[in-house]
């Protein structure tokens, strides 16, 4: 069971990541992805407004902008 009391303005587009057996969701409005890693919450922020991903390697994922789609590096950002 994942369980995060962070607060989302809207939070959507959740994403299980096989891989890294990781669970990830987005606060589209506050532009953030979030997730729980080593029992301890991480995220990432972005410039723009981002909404759904999906996982293209083990740290590599495909997220979809405002603007466009973009790859992003989860441990180098």
């Amino acid at each position: 069971m994942i369980f995060d009391n962070r607060a989302c303005e809207l939070g959507e587009g959740a994403l299980w990541h096989p891989l890294r057996r990781q669970f990830f969701w987005f606060d589209i409005l506050g532009k953030t992805l979030h997730s729980v890693e080593d029992g301890q919450p991480r995220h990432w922020r972005f410039p723009e407004l981002v909404s759904a991903a999906g996982w293209v390697s083990r740290d590599v994922l495909l997220i979809a902008g405002e603007r466009d789609l973009f790859l992003f590096d989860l441990e180098t950002d």
